[in-house]
């Protein structure tokens, strides 16, 4: 289950540039969550379900190279997203799937490697987009996947943020909701990563 939500909230970050009209401010701030690191926290509300799970841990997203997902608490676990392959670390060990056993994922990374290089449209015709400004300076970008496949990860994902990415709301098609509140850390190299 956490190698899903790290998947999905990696979808949120990595698709959150997709739209054709983002303003600057917004385009900026997603910009520089997919090169950061960040101390998150996790609500998850299944559907039918009045109970809520929660999992803290850090995120590590660097430019060129991946994202790194570490789950602290209640279960330790991480996995790592990279240019070929996705790593699951966990107490049952570790597990590697090349990109040839994920679907989409390739194109994911090559979409975000080429907006990171600064191009805007790298995303567009995956989302439909709504763009939101709050009162106090802030903004709220909704995407709705186009894709079928992509429905099956999130039905919608909701970020808001100011200079950062601060929050990502994901709801499902069955009625699940999965809340992600991010801190940005200051970054003396890539967290999580091996130098």
């Amino acid at each position: 289950m956490i190698s899903r939500l790290a998947a999905i909230a990696a979808f949120a970050f990595v698709h959150a540039a997709a739209a054709m009209t983002i303003p600057s401010t917004c385009e900026s701030a997603l910009r520089r969550a997919l090169d950061s690191d960040a101390a998150w926290r996790m609500e998850r509300k299944l559907a039918g379900s009045t109970a809520t799970l929660v999992s803290t841990g850090v995120v590590s997203c660097a430019a060129g190279r991946g994202i790194v997902w570490d789950v602290r608490h209640p279960f330790p676990s991480t996995v790592t997203m990279t240019t070929n392959e996705m790593a699951f670390a966990d107490e049952d060990g570790r597990r590697v799937k090349p990109l040839k056993d994920l679907p989409h994922y390739d194109d994911v990374r090559r979409e975000t490697d080429a907006f990171l290089a600064g191009d805007p449209k790298a995303f567009d015709g995956a989302f439909t987009v709504e763009t939101r400004f709050l009162d106090d300076g802030r903004w709220t970008l909704r995407f709705e996947p186009k894709v079928g496949d992509m429905k099956r990860l999130a039905e919608s994902v909701e970020i808001t943020g100011g200079a950062t990415v601060d929050k990502a709301v994901l709801k499902s098609a069955d009625g699940g909701v999965t809340t992600l509140v991010f801190t940005e850390l200051a970054r003396r190299g890539h967290l999580l990563w091996k130098e």
